[in-house]
């Protein structure tokens, strides 16, 4: 529900400018993951997204009203939360950004780290 109702939220903020469709792949994902971890791959799809984002305005292949699919991008956040469960939180950690996963996540998320919750 946390992070459903975080997009549900952008989407009412921002008058439409992510889908419905967003909104239920969030709480999908937040319901299969758990809400921290859920949301760790929807940070981990606004650093993406917006990384291509800005690729593609600087290129010129899209302006800045030009409409870029999410979709993609919080299912390769959630990919890499759950493919590199134990790496991704390391990695945030070395940029500064302070991520702890509670352990027993049915996906094995952090069972093992020491130090990081």
């Amino acid at each position: 529900l946390i992070c459903g109702g975080l997009f549900y939220l952008i989407v009412v903020v921002s008058r439409g400018g992510m889908g419905g469709g967003d909104v239920k792949l969030a709480a999908g994902i937040g319901s299969f993951l758990g809400y921290k971890p859920g949301l760790v791959s929807l940070m981990l799809a606004f650093i993406s997204g917006g990384l291509v984002g800005v690729i593609l305005l600087v290129t010129g292949i899209k302006g800045r009203k030009d409409p870029i699919p999410f979709g993609p991008f919080i299912v390769f956040g959630t990919l890499l939360v759950v493919l590199f469960n134990e790496l991704v939180p390391r990695v945030l950690w070395s940029f500064g950004m302070p991520v702890g996963m509670p352990t027993g996540m049915p996906t094995g998320f952090a069972h093992r780290q020491r130090g990081i919750n």
